[in-house]
């Protein structure tokens, strides 16, 4: 059996101006049996479209702020940097993987955008918006939990740990607004903050505010939400 090809959206540091990616992203994915391919800085659709073909599923990583633009807001002075290319190549991977019926794993950005192309909204800054009374952006190490999550009855990360609160650690500053059409809030941080969704009616997309990558050697519970990620790719792989 070949190995599950997970297509990883790409980091951009706009000072060096150079692609990169934090190692534990592909460790995560590695360790748990996938075969992970970092996805070009490009929005060009032809070589994304051709490259996504080969992917069986898509992590969508952290990174710089989703462009209100893409929710209709004007930005604020305490939205952070965003990069038109990366907000276009992630459109693109997305809507592939929405119309392919491919996996998706959103993680910190990658769930504050998978919101936004739902039709959802964000907070620009949820400290300057009032809407944080806990600490969203702890200090490293960032394999220590930060804060509790509790997890809404019936969702799917309640029935995949079979718990009801979780700690995770915590490291973004801007959060959902308005949850986007055909999602599941999962998970809920004690200041009201929406930390997990999952689609209604997509075959396999869940997404977490906080960074399983970070702590799934500590956290069974992040190894257990990675596994399963990929073991819903291999299977849908197999279907489809």
């Amino acid at each position: 059996m070949t190995q599950t090809v997970i297509g990883v959206l790409p980091l951009y540091d706009t000072q060096l101006d150079s692609i990169w990616m934090l190692p534990d992203y592909i460790n995560a994915l590695v360790d748990h049996g996938a075969c992970p391919i970092i996805l070009p800085y490009t929005d060009k659709k032809d070589v994304l479209e051709q490259i996504c073909s080969y992917c069986d599923g898509f992590l969508f990583t952290g990174g710089q702020d989703v462009s209100p633009k893409l929710y209709n807001e004007q930005k604020a002075d305490y939205c952070g940097e965003c990069l038109d290319i990366l907000d276009n190549l992630s459109v693109t991977v997305y809507n592939h993987a929405i119309l392919k019926k491919k996996t998706i794993l959103g993680i910190c950005r990658g769930l504050q955008f998978i919101n936004v192309m739902q039709g959802g909204t964000l907070y620009q800054d949820i400290v300057s918006q009032g809407k944080s009374e806990i600490n969203h952006h702890q200090e490293k190490p960032y394999c220590t939990p930060s804060h509790n999550v509790t997890l809404v009855d019936n969702s799917y990360l309640s029935y995949l740990f079979e718990i009801s609160n979780i700690k995770v650690n915590s490291i973004h500053h801007q959060s959902i607004k308005d949850l986007g059409k055909d999602l599941m809030i999962n998970g809920i941080s004690q200041d009201g903050i929406i930390e997990a969704i999952s689609s209604t009616t997509h075959p396999y997309m869940v997404a977490v505010q906080w960074h399983p990558e970070y702590d799934y050697k500590y956290n069974d519970k992040s190894s257990l939400l990675l596994k399963d990620f990929v073991k819903k790719t291999q299977i849908l792989k197999n279907t489809i």
